[in-house]
């Protein structure tokens, strides 16, 4: 059953594109020993189900050392759009959604200034492009900020904050090794 609106499988140059680079990462993430794996940024990603549309991704980051989501693992929706690579992919954290400046607390869109079409970049594969959400988790963007509670916590009480968005990590957080 081809997907509706034309990026199944390898169809065209989005699902061309965006096996390729999947492959890429499954054989650069294959060569890596357990200890390189673990101290490198922490991305697992999978197509929803390749066979039918492989704009659909499942992704997991884990939050960068240090911060209240380190550790962490973020489950992620991301949709790549049918203009892929000229267009960035659109990433969702998945409910319950963790607590921080840049995830919109209702939707959960993950609003990053690389995530934006007019700064973003074709070059940048989606593994790098998760692998930069993983990190910015740690460190907000505040002028891109869409939670304002996370935003004005962060600002004015940083111990509160770390303490609030831990707690969310933790209600949030799959320490599973697979993606859900």
């Amino acid at each position: 059953m081809a997907a509706q609106d034309g990026c199944n499988r390898t169809d065209d140059a989005c699902g061309e594109r965006l096996l390729h680079e999947f492959r890429a990462w499954v054989t650069e993430r294959n060569s890596q020993s357990p200890r390189d794996r673990a101290t490198s940024p922490m991305v697992d990603m999978q197509p929803v189900d390749a066979d039918v549309d492989v704009r659909a991704w499942r992704a997991a980051v884990r939050g960068a050392p240090g911060t209240p989501l380190a550790d962490a693992r973020v489950q992620l929706d991301v949709t790549v759009p049918e203009a892929y690579p000229a267009r960035p992919p659109v990433v969702h954290c998945r409910k319950p959604i963790v607590y921080h400046p840049n995830v919109h607390p209702r939707t959960g869109r993950v609003r990053l200034d690389f995530l934006e079409a007019a700064t973003w970049n074709a070059e940048t594969t989606l593994a790098v492009a998760l692998a930069r959400v993983g990190a910015a988790l740690g460190a907000p963007q505040l002028d891109r900020a869409c939670h304002v509670a996370a935003t004005r916590l962060w600002v004015h009480d940083a111990a509160a904050y770390a303490r609030v968005a831990r707690d969310a990590a933790l209600r949030h957080a799959a320490h599973a090794d697979r993606l859900a």
